[in-house]
């Protein structure tokens, strides 16, 4: 079936009388806007809330950094062998729990029966400001763990939780 020509300007189309019959017809033939909205990272991304790791153990921890993005709900870990996994549909008590206890190793059991899914980090989901941060962070708690003070300013000892 050949389909009709669309007016340049869709209002001259109701200009002339019309049946109800002629106007199902033409809006049926239109084809519907696909309209796809992509909010960017950098959005996505506000909020975002990043910390050393707890460890029981600093000399050899089991994770360096930990982030945590209210608005997906998303907790990402750094493993010390440079693995990021992200926990999926955490709520901001448990994120606080992992933030406040004593070791990320021995709250991890929490932490995956309260998410709905777990597993490597889907970086591009990440913007670059915030995995910058985390990669810093990162990068400082294994400073720490070898020893090592050079990444360090003066001001990171002075700040506030």
């Amino acid at each position: 079936m050949a389909r009709k020509p669309t007016p340049l300007n869709p209002d001259d189309f109701f200009k002339s009388p019309r049946s109800n019959k002629s106007v199902k017809a033409y809006l049926s033939d239109q084809e519907e806007d696909k309209v796809e909205v992509v909010i960017p990272n950098d959005v996505t991304n506000v909020g975002f809330d990043t910390t050393i790791a707890p460890t029981k153990k600093p000399s050899r921890p089991r994770a360096l950094t930990i982030g945590y993005n209210p608005n997906t709900k998303t907790v990402y870990i750094i493993f010390r062998t440079n693995h990021w996994h992200q926990y999926n549909d955490v709520s901001t008590e448990v994120w606080l729990g992992l933030k406040n206890s004593d070791s990320t190793n021995d709250y991890l059991p929490t932490l995956e029966a309260a998410c709905s899914s777990h597993g490597p980090a889907q970086l591009i989901d990440l913007s670059a400001g915030t995995m910058a941060r985390l990669n810093d962070s990162s990068t400082k708690a294994s400073s720490i763990q070898k020893g090592d003070l050079r990444n360090w300013g003066a001001f990171d000892f002075f700040k506030e939780n």
